[in-house]
């Protein structure tokens, strides 16, 4: 068993409150007020703007708010599915439980530690004039490294070092103490945090939290990880229906590979910053692997470019040929590669020598609908020889250099 952390930190925005508590309380400023702030919570995370300047310029912006305001706003948050059972699960384990936020006032931090069960609550302390805001802010957690100050006092008055704390957070506010924690924990982390974190956590449920202490991630289950991979390859296989609809359509068909390469790009950008595109994302959680979490998944983006290219470069056979190759024999390379592949190939130790059979194969097949037989046989090799490379993503260098050789055969 793992040795259990025995200060462990909770962030409160995106964390703890499934979303984010100023954004909430600007709405009481009205539609531009609350658009300056949204636009400076935006710049805060682009890294242009430092936190002690937004926690300024936005509590400024609530200069005369009254105290009930702030309450009404909290009671309009939502709290993460299974946070007080993984509070009470670390402290069960030894662990002293505090729940800090650079944003949220004080008084507020501490009533969610309250509800929770946890130890102690840290956030910052605002100005009052009677019962309403005076726009001043002050305490060590409006400044950039404020929650290293504070939880540096906490470790000191426990006898404790880094190595003993645990930090779950999700923004770049945290990247400095997440780096000095013995374990770190990303939820619905920002790319920043993805790249360093420990273990991530994506969803709208903590209670995951404490296995992580025990096994670390989850072992992939082999049943999982073959579903995982045919939902990556009935993508492949969707992009063989490409050419017979862009034969009927083919400007809005390209269009169209035009829009989703944007949509997605834009869904993979939002998900390496803990959001979510309906649907997009959805899909790319049950075909992503573990190891793509923390990146970019470019491979449809690939696709969608090397079908384009395809169909805007070739001739309608030839681009056919080559569409429907890149969307069969890859799948098959894939699929018997990993069920047989005992064989690897030297120069490619990730693929099987049985797995290129199966994709010289099912190319030769695709290509042999519309080519002679020794023409269809060139492209198979040439399309396999390619497909068995060191290639980060074939999904482009197949179809372009097979319809390069497809077409100078054909004439």
């Amino acid at each position: 068993m793992k040795r259990h952390p025995k200060l462990i930190i909770f962030d409160l925005d995106g964390v703890i409150f499934r979303g984010q508590y100023l954004l909430r309380l600007s709405r009481r400023v009205g539609l531009f007020g609350h658009l300056r702030n949204l636009c400076r919570c935006l710049l805060y995370e682009m890294g242009v703007l430092p936190i002690d300047v937004l926690l300024r310029e936005v509590y400024t912006s609530f200069e005369g708010m009254r105290l009930a305001e702030l309450r009404k706003a909290y009671d309009e948050m939502t709290l993460a599915g299974g946070a007080d059972q993984a509070v009470r699960e670390l402290k069960a384990r030894g662990g002293e439980v505090a729940i800090m936020s650079s944003g949220v006032p004080d008084f507020i931090v501490r009533d969610v530690a309250d509800r929770l069960g946890a130890d102690m609550g840290y956030g910052i302390e605002v100005g009052v004039a009677g019962e309403a805001l005076s726009g001043e802010i002050g305490g060590r957690l409006t400044v950039a490294d404020g929650k290293r100050i504070v939880i540096e006092k906490l470790m000191r008055d426990g006898g404790i070092g880094w190595e003993d704390v645990m930090v779950v957070a999700d923004d770049i506010n945290n990247l400095g103490v997440m780096m000095k924690a013995g374990i770190s924990v990303g939820v619905n982390a920002c790319r920043p945090v993805r790249e360093i974190a420990t273990y991530l956590v994506d969803g709208a449920d903590l209670t995951g939290i404490c296995g992580l202490l025990d096994v670390g991630d989850k072992p992939v289950d082999v049943w999982e990880s073959w579903l995982q991979d045919a939902r990556r390859k009935l993508v492949h296989v969707f992009a063989a229906g490409v050419p017979y609809v862009a034969a009927l359509a083919f400007v809005p068909v390209i269009a169209a590979l035009c829009v989703m390469i944007v949509v997605y790009s834009v869904s993979e950008w939002v998900r390496l910053n803990g959001y979510k595109v309906p649907l997009v994302s959805d899909v790319t959680a049950l075909c992503i692997r573990r190891q793509e979490r923390r990146r970019f998944v470019l491979a449809p983006v690939t696709l969608a470019l090397g079908v384009t290219a395809s169909l805007v470069l070739f001739p309608y056979e030839v681009a056919t040929a080559t569409i429907l190759i890149v969307a069969f024999s890859d799948s098959a390379a894939a699929l018997v590669g990993r069920a047989w592949g005992t064989m690897r190939i030297p120069y490619n130790t990730s693929k099987s020598v049985q797995g290129s059979v199966a994709a010289f194969v099912v190319a030769y097949a695709c290509a042999a609908f519309y080519f002679p037989v020794h023409v269809a046989a060139v492209a198979a090799i040439v399309s396999t020889l390619i497909e068995s490379l060191p290639i980060v993503d074939d999904n482009v260098t197949v179809p372009i250099g097979t319809g390069l050789i497809l077409t100078g055969m054909a004439g």
